[in-house]
């Protein structure tokens, strides 16, 4: 009798990040910013096309009050659509802000950016480097506003992004994520409808870039202004977003809320952008006869063949069978040598395994990231990588070259299209 022994390394080492930083900061909201109300604000609805020479955006997406996290590769289109939307490029289409046009090209509307009431952050902050930071702040304001509330607002302003009394700084003399709060300070300071981040923390440290995004997202729910966050970093934007909308060569990949896009990508692309690492090539496709619950046995076009349960997906153009790191699993088994020559043990526990050797390991401090290349026919090696914590790891006692298994539990994997 075979000897199969399992062990569960579902770790999600994003997790933790997660929950601490959407439970947010206490921040009181100044009222300077004159907060919209979740139920009446619109937000920004945008549907627009945009060309550069050869390359195109074409998106069509909303961002209710909150935080969207516009997330996508280099070179995606992610900074050219937050500077058509503050109106700082041309483009076609319609931007409503509130129910308000602010482009619209059958109408012939094209506001200007100073009429937008959109706060703009580009990534290098854009700050004055012979004003200091209450003048920069203070250039944000609205005309007109007197020299005593002037102050007042840019204190207040100040205290919001925690930088109390750095009025008479330099702007040289600021770290980089006191520059980047005295960037959204002066974006605030003009009473934005809609506010437009572009990787705002991305020239920070870790260390930094961990404390300022909890005060980032805090000062941002606290304003309750519909709030488009560009990043490239999938976990920079589960730690920061409520809704993620994933951009990849200028096309719209997901939308949605920020669980339920992670947990549903629709195309191999979309998965692979949202974390979903092991994306497999699918050969043929067969729902199991007299199940109930969506069994399906799959062909990978390595000649590998796996019986999946639970696996979502939109099953009639299904090419491609993906899995996270964190959902898959790995199983020893006694009979390695059987294993390694990809024979059947003709076990049922083993029909939701794939055979394989380990073939990589790394120690990324928190978790271990594992590789295991599978039994295949095909020429190509197909490679699974997986994550377990450093006890786990201890556990398997494993060395590189080890006959192992692939588990697939119900659930973990989902069935998409190629593109």
């Amino acid at each position: 009798m075979n000897d199969l022994r399992q062990l569960d390394i579902s770790l999600d080492p994003s997790a933790d990040d997660h929950q601490d930083n959407h439970t947010g900061t206490s921040v009181r909201v100044s009222p300077v910013l004159r907060p919209f109300k979740a139920e009446s604000a619109e937000g920004l609805r945008v549907s627009l096309v945009l060309r550069r020479g050869n390359f195109a955006v074409q998106a069509a997406f909303s961002v209710p009050p909150g935080l969207t996290a516009l997330l996508g590769p280099s070179g995606a289109g992610k900074s050219l659509t937050l500077q058509a939307i503050a109106g700082l490029i041309p483009a076609e289409g319609n931007i409503l802000l509130n129910g308000r046009a602010l482009l619209d090209t059958k109408q012939r509307i094209a506001a200007p950016p100073r009429l937008r009431r959109v706060g703009y952050v580009p990534q290098s902050y854009a700050l004055f480097p012979h004003l200091h930071v209450g003048a920069n702040v203070a250039y944000g304001l609205p005309r007109g506003v007197t020299y005593a509330e002037r102050e007042r607002r840019v204190a207040a302003l100040l205290a919001l992004v925690h930088l109390p009394g750095h009025a008479a700084r330099r702007v040289e003399s600021l770290s980089g994520g006191e520059a980047q709060r005295v960037a959204l300070a002066r974006a605030l300071a003009a009473q934005p409808e809609a506010l437009l981040l572009d990787e705002p923390l991305s020239a920070l440290d870790m260390p930094t870039r961990q404390a300022v995004r909890t005060e980032l997202r805090a000062i941002i729910q606290a304003s309750g202004i519909p709030t488009l966050l560009v990043t490239h970093d999938l976990a920079e934007a589960r730690a920061l977003a409520d809704r993620l909308i994933a951009l990849v060569g200028g096309r719209l990949v997901a939308e949605g809320s920020l669980a339920e896009t992670l947990a549903r990508p629709t195309t191999a692309t979309a998965a692979r952008l949202l974390g979903w690492g092991n994306i497999l090539p699918v050969a043929a496709l067969a729902q199991e006869d007299g199940q109930e619950h969506g069994r399906w046995r799959v062909e990978l076009r390595g000649g590998q063949l796996l019986l999946l349960a639970g696996a979502a997906g939109n099953v009639a153009t299904a090419h491609t069978l993906v899995g996270s790191p964190q959902s898959v699993r790995l199983a020893l088994h006694a009979d390695r040598l059987a294993i390694q020559r990809g024979e059947s043990t003709n076990d049922d526990t083993t029909a939701d395994t794939l055979p394989g050797a380990l073939c990589g390991v790394v120690d990324a401090g928190p978790y271990y990231a594992l590789t295991v290349a599978l039994a295949s026919e095909a020429p190509e090696m197909q490679l699974v990588t997986l994550t377990c914590s450093p006890r786990e790891w201890t556990a398997l006692g494993l060395a590189l070259g080890d006959a192992v298994r692939v588990s697939v539990p119900a659930g973990a994997a989902r069935l998409v299209a190629d593109a």
